[in-house]
């Protein structure tokens, strides 16, 4: 999928390496891991994944970067806490790391925390001097860079009051196992029951398909299909901009009722639910759109097919977490 630029969310590898967090790649090893341990949830990976994306992006540290030891850890207790062990024990065991390790020596330490914190002269060495005394309290002659790196985060976190702790927004099941229609609070029927008769019809025509409202990741998930929709509003080819964003704001109204209708249908299902449910919109068909019926090239018109997206993204408003298209 190709996403729209946001800000990048940064993983320290145990090299002291960092790389850019891949939504997409850590679904597939969960998914992996699902299918060695011959167990047919693997649907499941998708929430997982999307929890922890959510849970980083909503992060309240300064500086996006987490360690990769981070975020298997939370995907290791997830797993166990929604009733699958072996699941967990196997992607613990294809993450598990071999041990690269730095030496506590401060020019190591400071450039490793000039890298990946964002700290002024004089803030890098305090933080180096900090890390120092406690590698010399604890002992410690060499260690993973991610454990540094945490050592030179908490003594900021002092500074800030910024926390610490990811926490990953996901139902629990206490270790039952969470499959099947348990897995759903909401499914894809009661939402279109909920709908008047433009939204009905645009799912029904295959315009519009939503997902419904899982119990591990609450989050609301549409699709959009544009040129479907072109081809519904019987606009002819190449499709003028201008005639076309009138139509855009009308689908638009449509999705802002799905959203509303599976907010309010999940508040009654969750009492203590404040807020809106986060919102992932796929466009799968843009660069079909562009081509085909825009008559432009791709990834050339993607700025102004985006441009043209933007009255599918206020209609919903804040709530729109990532907007993904193809």
């Amino acid at each position: 999928m190709i996403k729209p630029a946001d800000n990048s969310i940064m993983l320290l590898g145990v090299n002291g390496i960092g790389t850019v967090f891949e939504v997409d790649k850590l679904q597939a090893q969960i998914i992996h891991c699902f299918l060695t341990a011959g167990l047919r949830e693997s649907y499941l990976a998708e929430d997982i994944a999307l929890a922890v994306e959510h849970a980083l992006s909503a992060s309240s540290r300064p500086e996006k970067v987490f360690a990769e030891t981070e975020i298997n850890a939370a995907v290791v207790k997830i797993l166990e806490d929604v009733g699958f062990p072996e699941v967990a024990a196997i992607f613990r065991s294809l993450n598990s790391c071999i041990g690269v390790t730095l030496s506590s020596e401060g020019q190591t330490i400071a450039e490793l925390i000039r890298r990946h914190l964002d700290v002024d002269e004089m803030h890098l060495n305090y933080l180096t001097g900090q890390v120092l005394n406690a590698a010399k309290t604890l002992k410690i002659s060499t260690a993973p860079p991610a454990l540094y790196l945490e050592l030179a985060k908490y003594y900021k976190s002092l500074m800030t009051t910024v926390p610490l702790e990811l926490h990953v927004n996901v139902t629990r099941s206490g270790g039952r196992r969470m499959s099947g229609s348990s897995s759903l609070l909401l499914t894809p029927e009661m939402v279109y029951g909920a709908l008047g008769p433009q939204g009905r019809r645009l799912i029904d025509e295959g315009i519009v398909r939503l997902l419904g409202v899982g119990k591990l990741f609450p989050s609301i998930r549409l699709f959009f299909m544009m040129t479907d929709y072109v081809r519904h509003c019987n606009l002819a080819v190449p499709v003028a901009e201008m005639l076309l964003i009138p139509h855009l704001y009308e689908a638009a109204e449509v999705l802002r009722d799905c959203c509303r209708a599976a907010n309010t249908l999940y508040g009654a299902e969750v009492k203590e639910h404040a807020g809106s449910l986060p919102v992932y919109l796929t466009v799968p068909d843009l660069s079909r759109f562009a081509i085909e019926q825009l008559q432009g090239s791709w990834p050339e018109s993607k700025g102004t097919c985006l441009e043209l997206l933007e009255p599918l993204r206020q209609s919903i408003g804040g709530a729109v977490f990532k907007l993904k298209v193809n």
